[in-house]
């Protein structure tokens, strides 16, 4: 059993016991167990875990991993969002698909803005587009959707 220990920068503490946690950084089908005594930090970076013999999925836009032996603690900046796996839900990935394809055009036009007008908001409204996408490509891959946290 693994004690996770979420902390926000808001302050927001949540535990939760784990029989599992692993870490996906690159969108692909290779997962990361944490090791013992390590020191981690991630963007964009999504989680599993095993709470109650069911796997959820949880997505951090940054994270700071700290592992000591049975206890993690994840530190992250404002919010995280979990999912459960469904391969059967056809129609829902395919709203996803157009969701995702529509944030790349928006993409696309705000590069386009800051190269016209290199503005603050704009730059920031950026990142937070990107950030959008990579959790939407990150559902897509995995279908994933979105649910309640059952460790509240």
């Amino acid at each position: 059993m693994i004690q996770l220990n979420l902390l926000s920068a808001k302050n927001i503490q949540t535990t939760v016991k784990a029989t599992d946690f692993k870490v996906n950084f690159n969108l692909n089908d290779k997962w990361n167990k944490i090791e013992n005594s390590a020191l981690l930090s991630f963007q964009n970076v999504l989680c599993s875990l095993t709470y109650n013999k069911k796997e959820y999925f949880i997505f951090f836009d940054s994270l700071l991993i700290q592992s000591n032996k049975g206890q993690i603690n994840l530190y992250y900046n404002q919010e995280y969002f979990v999912y459960e796996q469904n391969d059967k839900n056809k129609n829902e990935l395919k709203k996803l698909n157009q969701e995702y394809s529509k944030l790349k055009k928006n993409i696309l036009l705000k590069t386009f803005q800051i190269n016209d007008n290199n503005n603050a908001s704009n730059i920031a409204n950026l990142l937070i587009l990107k950030q959008k996408a990579y959790r939407l490509k990150a559902q897509i891959y995995f279908s994933l959707f979105a649910c309640e946290e059952p460790w509240k």
